[in-house]
């Protein structure tokens, strides 16, 4: 063992020059791996815009870009969007078929929301149950809406991996 090695050892964590603890910069001036200047921890850019090593261009060091970041971004956003859609409608067949009071607020809005997203397919099929008519009418829908949701999720990623 060498007698940096054996002073260490012997002051119980003190720094490999002697000088203060271990973890702490050599030059005395603060935890390792912080920025030489201060200003923060290693590896940030110097100009305190972003993490060092991003291109300009908007390259990440992984190879992914801007722009397929962007499009996976929106394509989140497009699923979660139509999935909450379908959710709306389907709430609002469990209201109905459930027979839910429609004077409380929650199966008013539910209501008036789902009339909004039903994309014209109401009356699309008759039948002489209400039941199976109101399933009918906003079932298919909610399965339209998360059809289309998979898909704009699938386009747009499929988009941003040509970029």
């Amino acid at each position: 063992m060498s007698v940096d090695g054996e002073l260490h050892a012997h002051r119980g964590g003190v720094g490999p020059a002697g000088f203060g603890p271990a973890g702490v910069d050599p030059a005395g001036f603060g935890p390792a791996g912080v920025d030489p200047a201060g200003f923060g921890p290693a590896g940030v850019d110097p100009a305190g815009f972003g993490p060092a090593g991003v291109d300009p261009a908007g390259v990440r060091p992984g190879g992914v870009g801007a722009v397929p970041a962007l499009l996976g971004a929106v394509s989140t956003m497009a699923r979660l969007a139509c999935g909450s859609f379908a959710l709306i409608l389907v709430v609002y067949v469990l209201c109905a078929v459930g027979q839910a009071n429609p004077s409380t607020w929650l199966v008013t809005l539910v209501a008036n929301w789902s009339s909004g997203l039903d994309l014209g397919l109401t009356g699309l099929f008759r039948s002489e149950n209400i039941d199976y008519q109101v399933i009918a009418d906003y079932g298919i829908p909610a399965l339209v809406w998360l059809l289309l949701g998979s898909f704009a999720g699938w386009a747009l990623r499929r988009l941003g991996a040509t970029h």
